[in-house]
């Protein structure tokens, strides 16, 4: 069992860092790039700073749309120019497949623009949505619009629901900070890899 103490003083720092420029400045970095090369969705981030600091909520929440955005739109205007070998380099991303690829293409042909919007509930990487999108010529404006209606919900969400349990479990989350930590972020990759396996590979 882990000193309260310790935990005490890690619970101190990662709340000093959360309300930190540092803390708002990774936050963002790891949105800007999840659309692109990175390949774990902020929410993780998101959601603990929510649960740590959670009265800010608001703020994390636009900030991470805001650079989601941000880095959807730089990706997008890479894929125009650079279409195939980042395709190439999409096969080779960790949580990406071709039976994904093949899903979100079937989603689009079935239910035109307005499919864009399961791309922040389909759990499937947004960086192939836009991949798919450039192939399929969909309108840089409207992909922008209708996928960012799309994550902005989610992140509104989960930001809003982490806060209110931040709210009401601080003194367990405070407490027991170092194993809830450990645990959160191993769930959150291991549901990653459950959702890849279990609801996209055939």
């Amino acid at each position: 069992m882990l000193n309260k103490d310790v935990n005490n003083r890690a619970a101190d720092r990662f709340s000093q860092f959360v309300n930190s420029r540092q803390g708002l400045l990774l936050l963002g970095i790891w949105a800007f790039f999840e659309p692109s090369f990175w390949f774990i969705a902020p929410d993780m981030f998101l959601q603990l700073m929510c649960l740590y600091s959670p009265k800010k909520y608001i703020k994390y929440f636009f900030v991470t749309l805001a650079s989601a955005l941000a880095g959807v739109s730089f990706y997008f205007v890479l894929n125009l120019f650079f279409f195939d070998k980042l395709g190439k380099i999409l096969l080779m991303t960790p949580f990406v497949n071709e039976e994904m690829i093949l899903q979100i293409k079937n989603i689009l042909a079935t239910n035109g623009l307005t499919g864009l919007l399961f791309q922040a509930f389909s759990f499937m990487s947004v960086k192939v949505w836009v991949h798919i999108g450039v192939e399929n010529k969909i309108p840089f404006h409207q992909f922008i619009f209708l996928t960012g209606l799309s994550r902005a919900l989610r992140f509104f969400l989960f930001a809003f629901i982490s806060s209110q349990i931040g709210s009401r479990l601080n003194h367990f989350l405070r407490s027991y900070i170092i194993p809830f930590v450990i645990l959160y972020v191993v769930g959150f990759i291991a549901m990653l890899i459950f959702l890849e396996t279990r609801f996209v590979i055939k």
